[in-house]
């Protein structure tokens, strides 16, 4: 850490590591909620190969209703999951059935239920400088998960888009036991429990969310939204069948849906759909060191390893202030708002093996984002020189670069479609490039 001569540089640093990361383990990564289903507008799917409408809530004392869901079970399909650039079936990792988009129609829209403005006010927030950021939902899945056994272990989604930014999975209201979806980020996790309605528990629950979750109904649709890099899994379905849609969440900065109804959330939205980052903490700590005379007196650049994982699944990928996410959003908004110059770099960890067992490990700060999954990388025995063509970079160990908090590990060398791991700088007053912007 380049601090001298002035040794309270590094308290003040540390500083503004604690206050970073106290904002970064306490932004929200994801939300739910309870939409009502009006007895007479029961959810309808219709799916291939049968004419008729299968309705949601689904009536035990129907027959004909009986009929159409073991109709519909029958004409599913066992789901895959990705493995890297292959869709693998495997039922110990993975024990469910699905339909493609193509194959079913239904009537629920998550716009009209008022999900998608809930979730750009909680999830996808604007920069703070006056451009609202909107989501294009776009309907991915119907996947029924049965009991005994349907499960989906620990996973991320394979990223459809750069420009993804979170799913949504929408329960709808089958009688099932189990099958609780867990999501996690950064040491944090949240249960939602759909098959008692609970709604949401979590290590973080407080008693105000506790009593909204207690509140239950069994003609609703309950749903959760997550930022796509979390991992989430679907826990052992024990009874029943548990039937989620499935969407993608995309950031427009152009599109503005409609909505008629509004949803109750949990927990209850915190932030406005437009950050204010002179408000925000971090800013006004960061403001307080920059404007301390003593503080990096020759400029310097600091550096943030984003706790969010960003895809890159084109050739070229400037990532933008709209595919932030949560509290790397608001720590962008903050340095934004002091007027700081900002760059997003991807960090590339490199291990490679000399062939003779010795490793030379180190890290690269990429200029720009670029896919690397091509065979003049893959088969080069020594990567590090095609990543220093195909990943422009410096090898961080030479960087003049100051970080506030520990640097993450980075995208693995050969990661080239999925999510890489970025880096965020922004510039103290006085200072140059120094070869890493």
């Amino acid at each position: 850490m380049d601090t001298a001569p002035f040794p309270e540089n590094e308290k003040l640093i540390l500083d503004l590591s604690n206050s970073m990361l106290t904002h970064l383990t306490t932004t929200p990564f994801s939300c739910s909620g309870r939409v009502p289903i009006p007895a007479s507008q029961p959810v309808q799917l219709r799916f291939k190969g049968c004419g008729e409408s299968l309705l949601v809530p689904l009536s035990v004392e129907s027959e004909e209703q009986q009929r159409l869901f073991e109709a519909l079970l029958n004409s599913m399909v066992p789901a895959s999951f990705g493995r890297g650039t292959e869709e693998v079936f495997d039922e110990k990792y993975r024990r469910a059935l699905k339909l493609d988009v193509a194959d079913f129609l239904t009537s629920f829209c998550p716009y009209k239920a008022g999900i998608v403005d809930v979730v750009r006010r909680m999830l996808v927030p604007g920069d703070g400088k006056g451009e609202a950021r909107t989501i294009r939902a776009g309907l991915y899945k119907l996947n029924v998960n049965s009991g005994p056994g349907g499960m989906f272990k620990a996973h991320v989604d394979t990223p459809r888009s750069e420009e993804q930014v979170a799913s949504l999975v929408v329960c709808l209201p089958v009688a099932h036991e189990g099958g609780q979806l867990a999501v996690r980020h950064a040491g944090r996790e949240l249960l939602y429990d759909w098959s008692q309605s609970h709604g949401v528990s979590s290590k973080e629950e407080d008693e105000e969310m506790a009593e909204q979750s207690s509140t239950s109904s069994p003609s609703a649709i309950y749903w959760a939204a997550f930022y796509s890099d979390c991992t989430h899994e679907v826990l052992p379905v024990t009874s029943g069948h548990r039937v989620t849609l499935t969407y993608n969440l995309y950031a427009r900065t152009r599109f503005q849906p409609n909505t008629t109804q509004q949803p109750s959330i949990q927990p209850p939205p915190k932030q406005p759909s437009q950050l204010d980052g002179t408000q925000l903490l971090f800013s006004r700590d960061l403001a307080s060191a920059l404007a301390n005379e003593r503080f990096l007196p020759k400029g310097h650049v600091l550096a943030i390893s984003l706790t969010h994982a960003y895809a890159h699944t084109s050739k070229h990928l400037d990532l933008i202030p709209a595919r932030l996410k949560g509290g790397d959003l608001y720590l962008y908004a903050a340095c934004a708002a002091l007027g700081l110059r900002t760059f997003f770099r991807p960090v590339i960890e490199c291990d490679p093996d000399d062939g003779e067992g010795m490793h030379r490990p180190f890290k690269v700060v990429g200029t720009k984002f670029e896919h690397m999954n091509t065979p003049h990388v893959l088969n080069k025995r020594f990567p590090e020189d095609a990543v220093a063509v195909a990943w422009p970079g410096t090898v961080l160990d030479k960087c003049k670069v100051t970080w506030l908090a520990p640097v993450s590990r980075g995208s693995k060398w050969e990661a080239a479609f999925g999510y890489a791991v970025v880096s965020f700088t922004f510039y103290a007053p006085g200072v140059g490039c120094l070869g890493v912007c």
